[in-house]
C-alpha cells in the first residue's frame, strides 16, 4: 500500500481516533465504533452487533485492497499483530487515510480466535490535532483499564507511542496477548 508522503509524526500533521474494533475471527464478524463504520459505509447500529468483515472491505480504495487483504492474511496466519495505512472511499467520493493496529488473542492451543484495534484518521488537514487525538486516545486507556481489557489497553498504549506519547506501564504488565 502506498502511504501518505511524510511519515514522521511530526510532519504528518493533524490526526482523528475513530475508535476501537473487534473481529470475531470464528463467527466472521466485525464490530466497529460508530466513527469506524460511518468511515467504512456502514451502519453504524449494524456495526455494534457486527457485520462480516466483506461488509467493511468494499469501502477500502481499490488500489489499496489488495495490499490490505494481504496484511490481514499475514496477521491471521502468524497469529500475530496487524498493521496497517491504507484509503478509504466514502459515499460522497471524498479519500481518508487510515491508520489500523490491531492484536490477536489466541486459543490456549496457539489458535487465533479474535483481533481487536484501533483506527485513527490520518488524513491531511482533519480537524484535530495530535494532541487532541492522544486525549482521545488516553481516554479510551482509562475506559479499557476500568474494563479489564488490557488487550485493547495494550493496542492503545501502541497508538499512544505512534502519537508521541508513551502511558505509565503497570507493573508486571509485560506481555500484550492473552489466552483463552
Amino acid at each position: 500500500m502506498a502511504a501518505p508522503a511524510k511519515r514522521d509524526p511530526a510532519l504528518i500533521g493533524p490526526r482523528r481516533v475513530l475508535g476501537s474494533w473487534l473481529w470475531k475471527i470464528e463467527e466472521g464478524t466485525l464490530r466497529a465504533s460508530p466513527a469506524i463504520a460511518r468511515a467504512f459505509r456502514v451502519d453504524p447500529e449494524r456495526a455494534k452487533i457486527g457485520l462480516p468483515l466483506d461488509d467493511y472491505i468494499h469501502a477500502v480504495h481499490p488500489d489499496d485492497r489488495e495490499a490490505f487483504d494481504i496484511e490481514v492474511s499475514k496477521a491471521v496466519a502468524i497469529s500475530g499483530e496487524f498493521w496497517a495505512e491504507y484509503r478509504v472511499v466514502a459515499h460522497d467520493g471524498s479519500v481518508r487515510w487510515l491508520w489500523d493496529r490491531g492484536q490477536c488473542v489466541v486459543s490456549k492451543a496457539g489458535r487465533p480466535i479474535e483481533y481487536m484495534g484501533v483506527v485513527i484518521d490520518i488524513t491531511f488537514g482533519a480537524h484535530h490535532d495530535l494532541d487532541d487525538a492522544a486525549d482521545h486516545l488516553m481516554a479510551a486507556r482509562e475506559i479499557a483499564a476500568a474494563a479489564g481489557q488490557n488487550d485493547l489497553r495494550f493496542m492503545i498504549d501502541m497508538a499512544l507511542l505512534e502519537v508521541g506519547r508513551v502511558a505509565v506501564p503497570e507493573p508486571g504488565r509485560l506481555s500484550p496477548g492473552r489466552e483463552r
